[in-house]
């Protein structure tokens, strides 16, 4: 009597089908933690929005024109603060593609508050003078008007 060697199309097809299932199962996963991921890139960058506004302040004595003059440049900026900031907005429209963009910004002479929706489209980031959060409410309805700019 003669032993075959090998595997039988069917075990072959079990096996990749078993290979298929949990390769499926990983991918799914892993889109959750891409969205995370790309939220934690935002949030840092809002971080780094914050200081670079801190030596926006230094270099002009105002906040007001920070979004214009940095973020909404039509180059980019010279040297400095504005270059930053319109590097982080650069790097945040990357991440949250054509869904929302940039930061929004609103400022005044002594104050300002800058938000971005993030990438899970869930929550905002919102930085302002000395703070910083994550808000599932607009800022743009509570933090982001009027005269005074406060982020949770």
């Amino acid at each position: 009597m003669m032993k075959r060697k090998g595997f039988t199309l069917i075990e072959l097809l079990v096996v990749i089908a078993i290979i298929g299932i949990l390769a499926s199962i990983v991918l799914v996963s892993l889109g959750g933690a891409r969205t995370r991921a790309k939220d934690a890139r935002i949030q840092s960058s809002m971080s780094q929005i914050r200081s670079s506004a801190e030596l926006y302040l230094s270099d002009n004595n105002t906040y007001v024109g920070m979004k214009a003059n940095c973020c909404d440049a039509a180059a980019m900026p010279a040297a400095g603060p504005c270059r930053d900031i319109y590097t982080l907005c650069g790097d945040i429209d990357t991440q949250n593609g054509t869904t929302v963009g940039k930061p929004n910004f609103n400022e005044s002479a002594t104050d300002y508050c800058a938000y971005v929706t993030e990438a899970s489209l869930t929550k905002y980031f919102c930085v302002s003078l000395g703070k910083s959060g994550e808000t599932a409410t607009n800022p743009a309805t509570t933090a982001c008007v009027g005269t005074s700019f406060t982020c949770p």
